[in-house]
Protein backbone atom coordinates (compact mmCIF):
# COMPACT_ATOMS: atom_id res chain seq x y z
CA UNK A 1 0.00 0.00 0.00
CA UNK A 2 1.87 3.08 -0.94
CA UNK A 3 -0.08 5.13 2.36
CA UNK A 4 2.18 2.68 4.47
CA UNK A 5 5.20 2.62 2.59
CA UNK A 6 5.47 6.30 2.08
CA UNK A 7 4.74 6.70 5.88
CA UNK A 8 7.82 4.23 6.64
CA UNK A 9 10.00 5.96 4.38
CA UNK A 10 9.17 8.90 5.85
CA UNK A 11 9.69 7.95 9.24
CA UNK A 12 13.46 6.18 8.50
CA UNK A 13 14.41 9.41 6.63
CA UNK A 14 13.30 11.41 9.66
CA UNK A 15 14.85 9.03 12.34
CA UNK A 16 18.35 8.71 10.30
CA UNK A 17 18.44 12.67 10.59
CA UNK A 18 18.18 12.40 14.18
CA UNK A 19 14.64 14.65 14.09
CA UNK A 20 11.30 14.19 15.96
CA UNK A 21 8.39 14.63 14.21
CA UNK A 22 7.54 18.05 15.91
CA UNK A 23 11.19 19.41 14.19
CA UNK A 24 10.02 18.20 10.66
CA UNK A 25 6.94 19.40 10.97
CA UNK A 26 8.25 22.88 12.09
CA UNK A 27 10.79 23.22 9.63
CA UNK A 28 8.37 21.43 6.55
CA UNK A 29 5.27 23.89 7.24
CA UNK A 30 2.88 21.08 8.48
CA UNK A 31 0.87 20.40 12.18
CA UNK A 32 3.23 17.48 14.08
CA UNK A 33 0.42 15.53 14.56
CA UNK A 34 0.14 15.17 10.80
CA UNK A 35 3.41 13.84 10.05
CA UNK A 36 2.70 11.13 12.50
CA UNK A 37 -0.19 10.18 11.07
CA UNK A 38 1.60 10.37 7.08
CA UNK A 39 3.86 7.99 9.15
CA UNK A 40 1.34 5.66 10.43
CA UNK A 41 -0.66 5.64 7.22
CA UNK A 42 -3.84 6.61 8.48
CA UNK A 43 -4.15 9.94 6.09
CA UNK A 44 -4.74 9.76 2.81
CA UNK A 45 -0.61 10.34 0.89
CA UNK A 46 0.65 13.67 0.92
CA UNK A 47 0.02 16.28 -1.53
CA UNK A 48 3.34 17.11 -4.17
CA UNK A 49 3.72 20.09 -2.30
CA UNK A 50 4.20 18.57 1.31
CA UNK A 51 6.31 15.83 -0.38
CA UNK A 52 8.44 18.48 -1.63
CA UNK A 53 9.21 20.55 1.84
CA UNK A 54 9.89 17.03 3.49
CA UNK A 55 12.63 16.51 0.34
CA UNK A 56 13.46 19.60 1.07
CA UNK A 57 14.19 19.18 4.67
CA UNK A 58 15.85 15.69 4.04
CA UNK A 59 18.67 17.30 1.70
CA UNK A 60 17.15 15.21 -1.39
CA UNK A 61 16.37 17.52 -3.54
CA UNK A 62 18.05 21.23 -4.47
CA UNK A 63 16.32 24.14 -3.46
CA UNK A 64 17.30 26.68 -5.96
Amino acid sequence: NLRELTGDRLRVLREERGLSQTALARKAGVGHTTVGRYERGEVDDPGVNTLLAFAKRFGSMRTT
